[in-house]
């Protein structure tokens, strides 16, 4: 996506605000205004995370995600035969919600969890919620027979 367009050309600046910001405890919170995280997020897990923000070299970041971009697994995914769940958040411009159910749609009998409000740090957003579905998916795996094992 040009997000990482824009953070390989302002690497240096990005780099220098996330130290910055990362190390402004309420920082979270305008994090929260501008909608990159839920009003329901763990506050403390967040502050956590985004300190090590303040480390990530945005160079190297945005170079790793472009080449993320360029690769291509599509064709791989039909040929998953575990239990696979998939979630999205439909405020998640990292994996953005057609691309999940795009990967829902190849990986047979895989299981789509839309999150709404959430972000791509669902699991700190609605922790509760993201966990009760994990303890579903996993009750539903064992109630099944494995395909092709006796």
């Amino acid at each position: 996506p040009r997000v990482f367009q824009f953070f390989r050309r302002y690497h240096r600046p990005l780099e220098l605000a996330a130290k910055i910001t990362s190390s402004i405890p309420g920082f979270v919170y305008v994090w929260r205004y501008l909608g990159f995280i839920s009003a329901s997020g763990d506050v403390e897990a967040f502050r956590e995370l985004y300190k090590e923000v303040g480390k990530i070299d945005f160079k190297s970041y945005s170079e790793t995600m472009l080449m993320l971009g360029k690769h291509d697994a599509w064709d791989i995914l039909p040929n998953i035969d575990v239990p696979t769940i998939i979630f999205a958040g439909d405020r998640d411009f990292f994996t953005p919600v057609e691309v999940a159910k795009k990967i829902h749609r190849l990986i047979p009998h895989s299981r789509f969890v839309l999150i709404p409000k959430s972000s791509h740090y669902a699991p700190l957003e609605y922790p509760e919620e993201f966990i009760d579905h994990i303890e579903r998916f996993l009750k539903d795996c064992l109630k099944r027979k494995p395909a092709g094992r006796r």
